[in-house]
């Protein structure tokens, strides 16, 4: 009797744990800077905290043809689906999505400016629900605040029917600035929910050389680079920065002159 009576414990409580299931979902934003100089120093090393991060989502700025290219030699890089048209990967303006599941729908369009700035938005499906990840690379002069509102409101407007979305990418603001005003409530900042004392900085001028040479004038580091979730089932539990290190070497030279942010999102699936 006692056996059984242990038994039937034990089966509770794999029943208890598969009711209340933990999952997590990993999410990339990173630019890559386009720029070919050290190409050949600085992809190994994009490539490999690509690869490292483990991110079922991988959104990349700055994407050039060639880039493409080596990418699509990575061995690891097969796991993932790509925006495809007729065959062939597309990056409209430099926005490209990796997906490690399969991708259902694909759009994108331009979001004015002066700079020719666009959106990719893909669908696909995160651990059972769907999702909408909409990648952007928003105006980048210091004075074009009023332009950058009017570029995420765009964006914005193509996920106001969707239930689950992610806006992230280069947002070229940082905290505190006027834009931040034009994110929907709906949305949760996740590095500003997981680390709420920590600035956050992926142009950071104090530690990497390649930010401070690329900054304009009276620019300060910045959080310029976001993850931003829509859902009423998914919240954020980490966020870390990657390539904050030079390469092997070398002290001036980092893997691109942004930081990438790597965020983590949890569901919580109650069974009946």
């Amino acid at each position: 009797m006692r056996k059984l009576i242990t038994l039937l414990g034990l089966l509770f409580l794999i029943c208890q744990a598969q009711i209340t299931v933990a999952e997590e979902i990993k999410i990339l934003t990173y630019n890559v800077l386009a720029d070919k100089e050290h190409a050949e120093q600085r992809l190994p090393k994009i490539f490999q905290l690509m690869e490292e991060s483990k991110a079922d989502i991988i959104a990349l700025q700055e994407v050039a043809p060639w880039f493409i290219t080596e990418l699509s030699k990575q061995d690891w890089a097969k796991q993932y689906y790509y925006p495809k048209e007729n065959n062939s990967t597309i990056a409209p303006r430099g926005l490209l999505i990796l997906s490690k599941r399969p991708i259902t729908k694909i759009h994108y369009g331009t979001v004015g400016g002066q700079q020719g700035r666009a959106y990719l938005t893909i669908e696909t499906a995160l651990n059972g629900e769907v999702f909408t990840i909409a990648n952007c690379h928003l105006e980048s002069f210091l004075k074009s605040g009023p332009v950058r509102a009017k570029q995420m409101k765009i964006i914005f407007d193509q996920l106001k029917e969707k239930e689950n979305a992610l806006f992230l990418g280069d947002f070229n603001f940082g905290d505190g600035e006027a834009e931040e005003k034009t994110i929907p409530t709906v949305y949760k900042d996740c590095w500003s929910i997981t680390n709420p004392k920590q600035p956050g900085f992926t142009w950071n001028r104090e530690i990497s050389p390649m930010a401070k040479q690329g900054s304009f004038t009276n620019e300060k580091s910045r959080r310029l680079d976001r993850v931003l979730l829509k859902s009423d089932d998914f919240s954020p539990i980490k966020s870390t920065i990657i390539g904050n290190t030079p390469i092997t070497n070398s002290k001036t030279l980092f893997p691109s002159d942004h930081f990438g942010l790597l965020c983590i999102i949890e569901k919580r699936n109650d069974k009946k």
